[in-house]
């Protein structure tokens, strides 16, 4: 069965530039929301809401995305290792084992 999810963007560039745009806009919400701040002023409505959705669909869009895009299973590079794999004490020549 093959996930219908990881189809989405399978380009690794541009996940990358969709997840650039995604924090541009956040950069700049957070920067006007700062400058009402500054000045003082009242959050007109239309910012408001166009904050609440962004962090709605950021939030929601941009973690579906990374997890449709994400190996189901890790892999994993770990070589086990037993007692003569590893360098006697003091032995400094790359050599595994009794010297």
């Amino acid at each position: 069965m093959t996930d219908q999810l990881s189809s989405i963007i399978t380009n690794a560039t541009v996940r990358k530039v969709v997840y650039s745009i995604i924090v541009i806009i956040g950069l700049a919400i957070a920067a006007c929301a700062a400058g009402f701040a500054a000045i003082g002023a009242v959050l007109p409505q239309w910012f408001v809401f166009t904050a609440a959705a962004f962090g709605v669909i950021a939030g929601s869009g941009g973690a579906g995305l990374a997890l449709a895009n994400t190996p189901a299973r890790a892999t994993s590079t770990f070589v086990p290792v037993g007692p003569g794999d590893l360098p006697e004490e003091g032995q400094t020549d790359g050599t595994a084992g009794p010297a």
